[in-house]
């Protein structure tokens, strides 16, 4: 395969949305972090300029105008306030978004590998074992 094509993959597989700044991210958060780490995070604006800032401690070359447009991108795409798609996300995503611990956000992988895609709420809630924090976060879920 040849260069090209493989980065060419490499863009199609990091599942990060489209918007100004999206390549900033992918060029310069990548050289020392994997893509997931970055979109399991959920900072407000000021939690991204922190990791950003202690990014340029450690030796990263970011711009003050590259630093602006990633922390935007960012904190549009992966602010507090992102919802989070019970049926695609991984359990560490659901767990991050929805409070719930590692066992309570991979029984809900679980259940949703061997019965399906969720249709509601309360299978939700009942797949989790965590009821409580489910409908506590019920507005950043989506199907």
């Amino acid at each position: 395969m040849s260069l090209l094509a493989l980065s060419i993959t490499a863009e199609a597989d990091s599942g990060l949305p489209e918007g100004k700044g999206k390549d900033l991210v992918e060029d310069t958060c990548t050289d020392c972090h994997s893509l997931r780490r970055v979109k399991i995070q959920r900072l407000d604006e000021e939690g991204w300029k922190n990791i950003l800032r202690e990014m340029i401690e450690n030796g990263a070359a970011i711009s003050s105008d590259d630093m602006k447009t990633i922390v935007e991108y960012l904190a549009k795409n992966f602010g507090p306030d992102r919802k989070v798609n019970v049926n695609k996300a991984e359990a560490d995503e659901i767990g991050t978004a929805l409070q719930l611990t590692r066992e309570e956000a991979s029984a809900i992988v679980r259940y949703r590998k061997s019965n399906g895609s969720f249709k509601d709420l309360a299978t939700v809630e009942k797949a989790s074992g965590a009821p409580d924090k489910i409908e506590a976060k019920k507005a950043l879920l989506e199907f």
